[in-house]
């Protein structure tokens, strides 16, 4: 795996307007179908996803994450050097 590489982003667009886009890293775990892995969202969130369960899967969590943000402050960016 490299390190610091966005595994996964996702863009929300309305009429060809970004709203909103976010990505994560994998910062554990492989590619094995049945591999359990964590991901660090750019802000600091960190999930499972199970890699075997495809990137549709992982993205409908990102959503869920952004989704809640609207239910509290957004929290700040991290700079995954900091960390790894």
């Amino acid at each position: 795996m490299l390190k610091n590489t966005i595994m996964i982003r996702v863009t929300l667009d309305i009429n060809g307007y970004v709203i909103s886009q976010f990505h994560a890293v994998r910062i554990s775990g492989d590619t094995h179908p049945d591999t359990i892995n964590e991901y660090r969202m750019d802000t600091g969130e960190i999930f499972e996803h199970r890699y075997g369960d495809g990137a549709a899967a992982c993205a409908e969590k990102m959503c869920k994450i952004v989704k809640d943000w609207h239910l509290k402050p957004v929290p700040k960016t991290v700079d995954y050097d900091e960390d790894h």
